[in-house]
């Protein structure tokens, strides 16, 4: 055994350590010398020597933790003690006394140990039984036990149980890991320092049991391998967790290792298939990614999920046809479905088919009110078909009004008055005062000049000069400011 351990230290380069990280990383790195497709049989020894050596270090932790927990286990108070003693200060009771003495020797010291060995027997009974591992009720029969109830052993049937799953690296359906943090609040416990039960520092499992309890995490299925017959169960589910955490890790590498492992154990898994379908999408092997996402489908029909994605795989390729057909039996099956929705418009919009387009975006727009993408294409769509009713004469249902009104644009006298309101400062008000002013002060000068009998090198003095020059000015000043405003309202109008 420790010979086989040596080797397995030297099959993985490093050398021996108690940190389940240490040796998943180095699994990783060798994973690179040894793929399963190029190194099948340097792949079959490296894999035996990482299940080997994280089972031993899993083992070794466990025992120790178990041994601490045993240590701390408290024996009920002392109740009967303090009876007994005050029945022998008190001559009175001498056969009360005696009679509560008896009553406590009878339950012995070890009594509460005994208690959570059956408890921990139970619960192992429970897990070695995959079909009844997998059923909740099975779950909620054994939180009903009655060292739950017992205030004073709750604690530590909760640690020996925390220690179990630990020690098993529990594969478990997510309902079922909800359902025990709900009881035990473990997570609250793992992230407290608890050096009497040598859980202190252990990040590995906490994060591990932070993925299997967090709402980021889907709902895998167990129901598919628990029909299967003959395989291990365990083993592949490891294998398919461990490929799930390597996907949110983005260590693609690892992922596609893991998977391939699942898949020779029992590859009819839907949520095994949709991850080897994403494996795939990102080496770029987009036709085997559509073969194993419709296995997938074929497997389980009302997966939504995997659906889309093959959908959206399928408008990549621009297999449009397919893909509208998914999209449209989604839409029928669920109304709401908004991602559905926009990948139709977006194929009926890549097909031309404009009005179509635009009922499945507005459709986003109700679901989805403030959806960017569903105001980029509908305005897309207007221009379009505005452009072709003016240039080709084509016939929508919308008029060039309503398509005008759907892209915000307005009449001429529209603009103009909202850009007088809006964007005109204080010196077009004062060009036209001071044209007003300039036309009234030359006004006068004419009617002067030919009305009157002053001859016209009077009227021109000096003293007049200055105010006709002033007004020339202004005049120009205020012309070319509104010509200006006039023409800039024309431009932005279209």
């Amino acid at each position: 055994m420790e010979r086989y351990m040596v080797n397995a230290w030297k099959i993985l380069g490093i050398a021996p350590t108690d940190d389940l990280s240490a040796i998943k990383k180095a699994y990783s790195q060798k994973l690179k010398l040894h793929h399963p497709e190029d190194d099948p049989e340097g792949y079959q020894r490296l894999r035996e020597a990482y299940d080997y050596l994280s089972k031993e270090i899993k083992k070794q932790a466990a025992k120790q933790e178990i041994a601490a927990a045993e240590a701390v286990i408290d024996t009920p108070p002392s109740f009967y003690d303090e009876v007994e003693e005050d029945a022998d200060e008190e001559d009175e009771l001498p056969e009360m006394s005696s009679f509560i003495n008896l009553s406590y020797k009878q339950g012995s010291a070890s009594e509460p140990e005994d208690v959570l060995e059956q408890f921990l027997d139970k619960a192992e009974a429970l897990y070695n039984d995959f079909q009844a591992r997998i059923d909740e009720k099975n779950w909620l029969e054994l939180l009903d036990d009655d060292i739950l109830w017992n205030i004073n052993q709750k604690q530590s049937a909760s640690t020996a149980l925390l220690h179990f799953i630990q020690q098993h690296h529990a594969m478990l359906p997510k309902n079922i890991w909800l359902l025990l943090e709900n009881h035990f609040q473990w997570q609250e416990f793992l992230e407290k320092e608890h050096p009497q039960v040598g859980l202190e520092g252990d990040s590995s499992f906490l994060d591990y049991y932070k993925r299997r309890t967090g709402t980021s995490t889907p709902y895998l299925s167990f129901g598919y391998a628990a029909a299967a017959q003959g395989i291990d169960y365990d083993e592949f589910l490891s294998a398919r967790e461990e490929a799930f955490d390597a996907l949110l890790m983005d260590d693609w590498e690892l992922a596609e290792s893991q998977l391939q492992y699942a898949a020779q154990i029992f590859s009819a898994d839907p949520d095994l298939l949709r991850m080897i379908g994403h494996v795939l999408i990102k080496s770029n092997r987009r036709e085997e990614a559509i073969a194993v996402l419709r296995n997938a489908i074929d497997l389980q029909p009302e997966d939504i999920e995997t659906t889309m994605f093959l959908a959206r795989v399928l408008y990549e390729e621009q297999e449009d046809e397919e893909a509208s057909a998914i999209c449209s039996y989604t839409l029928k099956q669920s109304p709401d479905h908004h991602d559905a929705a926009s990948l139709l418009g977006k194929i009926l919009f890549r097909q031309g088919k404009l009005e179509e387009a635009r009922e499945q975006f507005l459709l986003l727009r109700k679901l989805v009110p403030f959806d960017a993408e569903a105001v980029m294409y509908l305005a897309d769509i207007h221009n379009k078909m505005l452009a072709s009713t003016v240039q080709d004469g084509r016939e929508y249902s919308l008029s060039i009004k309503e398509l005008q009104k759907e892209l915000y644009k307005t009449s001429f006298m529209g603009k103009a008055s909202a850009y007088f309101w809006g964007s005109i400062r204080i010196k077009v008000f004062i060009s036209l005062i001071l044209l007003i002013r300039c036309t009234s002060f030359f006004a006068d000068l004419f009617f002067e000049v030919v009305g009157s009998a002053v001859p016209a090198e009077t009227l021109l003095a000096s003293e007049n000069v200055g105010p006709a020059i002033l007004a020339c000015f202004f005049l120009v000043y205020s012309i070319r400011t509104l010509f200006r405003t006039w023409n800039n309202i024309r431009i932005s109008t279209p």
